[in-house]
């Protein structure tokens, strides 16, 4: 049975939330419990239908904001997935959806839900053997552009996406331009440069149009030497300044000056030592004119980094209750509605909403880290002394949440003075003291 192709969306982000209140706004994470193929994610993706896309390593999962769909290859039938270690999805402007495995290109058909095979046509490579690392559009003469493959052992493929037909010229030029066949990332900055990462280390930087090598400046000889041995694992673009963050699994970060044309390391000691995986501009919180990236790390879960400052540290978004803190992060995608989708190795996927309305969610309960939501709020006082906010549930006593957002707890269990947790309302007079009405319980006060 074929499944609508419809533009469905405006509504998968309320549907990605369920059982979740929608009011709450919490984060929420997909395991092959609820459909997924499996935990071990490469990449993630949206298509222009508003179809997720979530690479594995056990099949390609399309994610309609319901349920998952797997595509595997079973049957080794030509329309089916040709390999299930999927390491790449990408969309076209044209609307074409090209998928990667570590058994070669393919395209997608929408409406008929099969797959494609692309024949590279290297007559002394089968195109069965390619192993497709990542998928890119990269403009070319004449305003048109074309699809950059990049493989493992086999360097890079460069087609028509309209034909499918390889340029071999331009892919001869790249195979003698760039000192490795191993390429893992493409990236495309503003100023037209194509930056190529090796997974058998190294970067290069090359013409999208002829192919030629550029030279890179490194800011002094260490950073050299380190040019040659770093492991790029993605690249991030800062809109305002130009600047080109770049994140490599075993150097930390690194950032690329477009005035200068130098790349520097990090001065921060924390980004120099971390095992960056994937990279994202941070739109879900913040203060307008932030520079800060979400980071993705092999061992420290998700991590911001503040282009300003060059400071990389911890962070904990407002609305997700998982304890994500060493998490191997290896994809990040913003969606159409700013919602940012966490790729975790061997935990699922996390979809972190962005906060609507300027509103984000605070939870008071007896569990910080329980999925279900907190007792009822009845009343809220800010304190006038220090600012502090006053919050009293109907059977969850009094929480005291303080400006730095720790929270302390008054309830009959912890010995607090207050023997009844109904409580209705809150009430401050001019001496300070607290008083709190509660359901058939009296009144009490906190001096």
């Amino acid at each position: 049975m074929k499944r609508p192709s419809a533009y469905i969306f405006p509504l998968l982000f309320l549907l990605a939330l369920l059982p979740w209140p929608l009011g709450a706004q919490m984060a929420r994470l997909y395991t092959s419990e609820d459909g997924l193929p499996n935990s071990h994610i490469n990449h993630v993706y949206q298509s222009r239908r508003g179809f997720i896309l979530i690479a594995t390593e056990n099949g390609l999962a399309r994610f309609d904001g319901m349920d998952f769909h797997t595509y595997r290859n079973i049957s080794n039938r030509p329309e089916e997935l040709s390999g299930n270690l999927v390491l790449k999805s990408f969309e076209d402007k044209d609307g074409t959806l090209w998928v990667g495995t570590s058994q070669g290109l393919q395209t997608y058909d929408y409406e008929r839900e099969t797959f494609t095979k692309v024949d590279l046509r290297d007559p002394s490579i089968p195109s069965s053997t390619v192993h497709v690392a990542d998928i890119q559009e990269i403009h070319s003469q004449g305003g048109k552009t074309k699809i950059w493959v990049g493989t493992s052992q086999h360097g890079i493929y460069v087609l028509d996406p309209a034909t499918k037909e390889m340029d071999s010229s331009l892919r001869q030029t790249l195979l003698s331009e760039v000192p490795t066949t191993f390429i893992s990332k493409i990236f495309e900055d503003s100023g037209g440069r194509v930056w190529l990462a090796s997974e058998a280390k190294g970067v290069y930087i090359v013409n999208g149009i002829t192919g030629h090598r550029e030279r890179i400046n490194w800011s002094d000889p260490f950073t050299a030497a380190l040019g040659g041995e770093i492991l790029v694992t993605d690249f991030a673009q800062d809109s305002t300044s130009g600047q080109i963050l770049i994140s490599t699994s075993n150097y930390g970060l690194f950032l690329f000056d477009p005035k200068t044309l130098t790349i520097r390391r990090s001065y921060d000691a924390t980004a120099r030592s971390s095992k960056a995986m994937a990279l994202l501009r941070n739109h879900l919180e913040g203060k307008a004119g932030d520079r800060t990236f979400i980071v993705g790390t092999e061992d420290r879960g998700i991590m911001m980094y503040d282009l300003d400052s060059d400071r990389l540290s911890g962070y904990s978004f407002s609305n997700n209750p998982y304890n994500i803190s060493n998490w191997k992060v290896h994809s990040l995608m913003e969606d159409m509605q700013g919602n940012v989708w966490v790729g975790a190795f061997q935990n699922g996927l996390l979809v972190i909403p962005k906060s609507m309305y300027g509103f984000q969610y605070t939870y008071f309960g007896p569990d910080e880290l329980s999925l279900q939501n907190g007792d009822c709020i009845s009343s809220i006082l800010r304190d006038p002394l220090d600012g502090s906010l006053w919050v009293g549930m109907d059977g969850g006593g009094i929480a005291r949440m303080a400006p730095d957002g720790s929270k302390q707890y008054f309830k009959d269990s912890n010995y607090s003075g207050l023997s009844n947790n109904s409580v209705l309302a809150l009430c401050s007079d001019k001496w300070g003291n607290l008083w709190a009405a509660t359901y058939l319980g009296g009144l009490f006060v906190k001096s």
